[in-house]
């Protein structure tokens, strides 16, 4: 498994054990019951919480069966769901009491409705069922949203699994999934070209983690481009980050105090990218007079920024449209075989933060 991030927490392979606090429809419609099972779940040392959002109309009928109560009573199933409805409005006071409690904020949807209810909310993570695995309604709703989503395997077996897999930006075998993932190395290839068209021949990389297979590609396409233009790599221009700001920062800080000093950084997403621009300010440079930058991703912020970030954009639309497609396609049991890789390209989008060496 790779490793992706819920809340800013790294969760998978070689991390810490991630643990959710199940609190799912057990605050008995009492939303300081909810609170209180937040602040315990914290202090127990959890790193989520985990509420359940569902309509009982959407999933019960008033004639559906009755349930037995610890207390010997008979129920009707659809008026003790309504019962434990999680209400729309508690939603901001959830988020709040898990911000203030420094924990992770997840939240189960049963349906695409639930998941638009969830448009603007401050959460972390979506969670889906192993009995809603098959949903490809609320699949589809999901893929158009930029959050992580956690899947329950609990009462699917392996088949029903890998019918409802596909692998979004990571390039992992297909013996297990459909993929659908960016060429990386061309686009690493075709930043690093820009920089070099431009006369830098002193070009630094922040690189993401390691074990990340888009962050490896990119920089191997950057490693390419140097060759062919006869340039030799130089290890001590490259430095690590974790996909932060703050890694950004300190990487930059560390190029500028040791030689050779750059005259251009390629930074492996936006956010380092952001990172670098705050070190080359407070190290009294200026972008691109000093040092020409080059991110990666094309997040909103890039175009914000003073200067405006030039960088690689990921076709992040079309990603989700091709990765929802073969999703589709393998639940609906219209496409048998072999799993399928798609690959596409990125663009490189020409703002104010690279200029022509002097």
């Amino acid at each position: 498994m790779a490793v992706f991030d819920v809340g800013g927490k790294p969760v998978g392979d070689g991390q810490p054990v991630f643990i959710v606090a199940e609190c799912g429809i057990n605050h008995n419609g009492e939303l300081g019951t909810a609170i209180e099972m937040i602040d315990a779940a914290a202090a127990a040392g959890a790193d989520a919480v985990k509420f359940q959002l569902f309509r009982a109309a959407g999933m019960y009928t008033p004639r559906a069966g009755k349930y037995k109560t610890a207390k010997g009573e008979m129920v009707p199933i659809y008026e003790l769901m309504e019962e434990v409805e999680l209400p729309l409005e508690w939603l901001p006071d959830l988020s709040a009491a898990c911000r203030k409690a420094d924990i992770k904020f997840i939240m189960t949807v049963c349906d695409e409705w639930c998941v638009r209810q969830m448009e603007q909310a401050d959460f972390d993570c979506y969670k889906v069922a192993s009995y809603e695995i098959s949903h490809v309604p609320m699949l589809i709703e999901l893929a158009l949203h930029d959050k992580p989503i956690i899947i329950s395997s609990g009462a699917a077996n392996i088949s029903d699994v890998v019918r409802a897999l596909v692998v979004a930006d990571r390039d992992v075998s297909l013996e297990f999934a459909d993929v659908v993932l960016l060429d990386n190395e061309r686009a690493g290839y075709e930043a690093t070209r820009h920089l070099l068209e431009l006369g830098h021949r002193n070009i630094a990389c922040i690189t993401g983690p390691y074990d990340l297979s888009p962050s490896m590609q990119r920089m191997e396409g950057f490693k390419r481009c140097l060759s062919e233009f006869g340039i030799q790599f130089q290890p001590q221009l490259i430095q690590t980050g974790d996909f932060s700001i703050q890694s950004g920062k300190v990487a930059t800080l560390r190029l500028l105090s040791a030689g050779p000093k750059p005259t251009a950084i390629f930074a492996l997403n936006d956010m380092m990218a952001i990172g670098a621009m705050s070190a080359v300010n407070q190290a009294g440079l200026s972008i691109p007079g000093d040092m020409s930058l080059i991110g990666f991703d094309n997040i909103e912020l890039a175009g914000m920024v003073t200067p405006s970030l030039t960088t690689v954009a990921q076709p992040i639309p079309e990603i989700a449209r091709q990765a929802t497609s073969l999703l589709i396609e393998r639940l609906a049991g219209t496409r048998n075989g072999s799993n399928q890789k798609v690959i596409l390209s990125a663009e490189l989008l020409l703002r104010d933060s690279t200029a022509r060496l002097e």
